[in-house]
């Protein structure tokens, strides 16, 4: 008994909380330099904070600990359970991180006016004492969404400033508001009708009472899913958001030290919880009679090293091909929930996330020999390329290059 104690501890559980670990402070810095401070990748905040790390922790399990699971005995459904587990477990304190990193990073500048900020450093929040928005050209668009059953609201607004409060320099700031209420789906008609009228009542009182210069602080948009909602709704108004002159400001109604809530608490709280139940798991769970013999007496650690040196080799039928297909499809996925499309990419985008452009081959731009590799230009180019590397043994799923 001491011994498969020992096997659960050294080899299924304290393994995977390394992982977890090692996954959760790799990914936070990687994504706080790359993409939350740096601005180096314009992933969207639903992508890089949560469908990326989902996606690589659940990878990372499969790669690292399936020899470890098979010490566990299998239920009569496999072993899937026991990935899905560890997968949350990796994943979870990592998305949560991600959450508190999006809403610490950023400096706070304070302005008198919003109609300054284009003459002050670009930051992330502003402070402001005074704001004038003419409610006059405000541009609206309420949608309705269903959605695992429930039917959701919201409406769009954006405000510009007021004109007496306008600069050259500021003609493109803008306040953008978003409310947002949720229903099921079975009501009766005269209910969901009821529920969108108190929310568009909740917006002409925000419109017409609440002071733009009562919130504590306002937030420069990044990059979240309903960003495009905004682009479309400024678009309307003749405004590109994309554009570098334009400034789309978010108001919170939260002190600014109060803006990451408990996020930071709950990142350890989910590793702890995820850590208990990771043990129970290993601990009550018998070991494989079929496995655990050879482990004690080190039969299993020749094959072991056979597994890792196939891992490293990028030859037919190893697992170097596995990993290069995987990496392909997690670029294709985050290309897709980045908000690119998916049946096909715009050529401004695939030169964004590295596509091969013969101009561009000097300096850093020599990266694009690799990065080309992993973008393809859409949905069918990605499968025929990918069926067509994995055909004829090519360790690369290789993407069309972009040239003049």
């Amino acid at each position: 008994m001491p011994s498969h104690l020992y096997l659960k501890l050294r080899h299924v559980f304290i393994p995977l909380v390394g992982l977890t670990l090692g996954f959760c402070v790799a990914y936070s810095t990687l994504d706080w330099a790359l993409v939350v401070r740096g601005n180096l990748l314009t992933l969207g905040d639903d992508v890089a904070g949560y469908w990326l790390p989902f996606v690589l922790a659940f990878l990372l399990v499969i790669l690292t600990m399936r020899r470890a699971l098979g010490l566990l005995k299998s239920p009569k459904r496999g072993r899937a359970p026991y990935y899905l587990a560890a997968g949350a477990f990796v994943a979870v304190p990592t998305i949560v991180a991600q959450a508190f990193i999006r809403s610490a990073t950023g400096d706070l500048s304070h302005v008198e006016s919003l109609a300054q900020i284009s003459d002050v450093p670009a930051a992330k929040y502003y402070a402001v004492d005074h704001v004038c928005l003419d409610r006059s050209r405000a541009w609206t668009q309420p949608e309705a969404r269903t959605y695992k059953g429930n039917l959701n609201f919201y409406v769009y607004a954006v405000i510009p400033l007021c004109r007496s409060d306008r600069t050259q320099s500021s003609d493109s700031i803008w306040i953008g508001y978003q409310l947002h209420k949720r229903v099921d789906s079975s009501l009766a008609p005269a209910e969901k009708d009821a529920a969108y009228r108190e929310l568009w009542g909740e917006w002409l009182t925000t419109l017409n009472n609440q002071d733009p210069s009562a919130y504590p602080f306002f937030e420069r948009l990044g990059r979240p899913p309903y960003r495009k909602d905004f682009a479309a709704l400024l678009g309307r108004a003749g405004i590109d958001l994309e554009a570098p002159s334009t400034v789309l400001l978010v108001p919170h109604t939260e002190r600014f030290a109060d803006r990451t809530g408990h996020q930071l608490q709950w990142t350890f709280a989910s590793f702890g919880i995820g850590a208990a139940l990771w043990l129970g798991i290993a601990l009550l769970v018998p070991l494989s009679p079929s496995k655990d013999r050879k482990w004690l007496k080190g039969e299993d650690e020749e094959a072991s090293q056979r597994t890792r040196a196939r891992a490293l080799a990028f030859i037919r039928g190893a697992y170097g091909l596995e990993v290069l297909v995987a990496v392909n499809v997690l670029v294709y996925v985050a290309m897709v929930f980045s908000g690119l499309g998916m049946a096909s990419f715009d050529s401004d985008d695939l030169l964004k996330w590295g596509a091969n452009y013969r101009p561009a081959l000097h300096g850093a731009g020599y990266a694009r020999l690799i990065t080309s590799e992993f973008v393809h230009g859409g949905l069918h180019t990605f499968s025929i390329t990918c069926m067509a590397s994995l055909l004829r043994g090519s360790s690369f799923c290789r993407s069309p290059e972009i040239s003049v």
